[in-house]
Parts: C-alpha cells; sequence; structure tokens
C-alpha cells in the first residue's frame, strides 16, 4: 500500500453525512460486477466523485439520501451496473440524476417492459371484448307504461 492509496482511503469531505455517503458507495464499490475486486483507494475515489456530483445535483437533504440510496441497492444487487460505474461508462453527473429503472440490468428491464406490454394487451383486450359483447347483446330494454324503450347506457 502506497501513501497515495492512504490518502484517498481516508480524504474526507468535511461532513459526516457526506462521509456516511462516500463510505457506503465505496463498500458498494468493492467488486466489479464480474467478480474482480477493486482497489480501496480506486472506490474510494469513484464514491467521492459520486457523491460529489450527488451533493451537487440534490437540492434537498432528503433527494440526497434517498438518490444515495437507491445508487448503493442498485449498485449491490446488479453487477452488469455495478461494472458501468467503475469502468466509468456511468459517470456521477449521470448517476446523480438517474432513475432505478436504468440501473437494473438489461434482463430485469426486458422482463418489466414485456410485463408492461402484456398487461397493455390484457387492458386492450377486456376494453375490445365488453365492446363484443354489448354489441352481441344488442340494446338493453326497459319496460315502461308506455311499451318497450331501449336503453344507451347501462
Amino acid at each position: 500500500r502506497t501513501e497515495s492509496d492512504d490518502s484517498a482511503v481516508n480524504a474526507s469531505s468535511g461532513s459526516d453525512a457526506r462521509d456516511k455517503v462516500i463510505n457506503m458507495l465505496a463498500n458498494a464499490l468493492r467488486t466489479d460486477g464480474e467478480g474482480k475486486e477493486v482497489n480501496r483507494s480506486k472506490a474510494r475515489s469513484l464514491a467521492s466523485d459520486i457523491e460529489e456530483s450527488l451533493y451537487a445535483e440534490c437540492a434537498d437533504e432528503d433527494k440526497y439520501k434517498a438518490q444515495a440510496q437507491k445508487l448503493k441497492y442498485n449498485m449491490m444487487k446488479f453487477g452488469e451496473f455495478r461494472h458501468r460505474v467503475v469502468t466509468k461508462e456511468l459517470l456521477g453527473e449521470e448517476l446523480a440524476t438517474m432513475d432505478s429503472a436504468d440501473m437494473v440490468s438489461a434482463e430485469v428491464r426486458s422482463r418489466r417492459e414485456a410485463a408492461a406490454e402484456e398487461e397493455f394487451k390484457d387492458r386492450h383486450n377486456t376494453s375490445e371484448v365488453l365492446a363484443l359483447r354489448e354489441a352481441a347483446e344488442g340494446p338493453v330494454m326497459k319496460a315502461t307504461d308506455q311499451g318497450l324503450e331501449g336503453e344507451r347506457e347501462r
């Protein structure tokens, strides 16, 4: 371990809350998503860059914390996402504003899209079936003192 490694690992933002976020993100970046361990100073440096972007982007503390938690969760869960962060395919500016749906793996994204498409088909087919059923049943008739009258609404 070199002196530069120690200074990168021990770098501080000057705020306990911000340091906690940096440590949380650095821990999530311990591996690169493909099973290879990431150098501690590199993980800390990446986490620090991400945290700076988060701090600059998120106006209020709740939004800042929520985005940091989303990033940590998705980096821990999705190796493909973590790999994109470690290889700097995704930069801090993008990560600070990224939606959770964009953080998931391609497999999960395709499953979600297929489920949404299936739900759309079900909803569309249901309205078609109802329209066909009404057309097949014909108008609803109501007996009145003047005879039978057709109703348009049910």
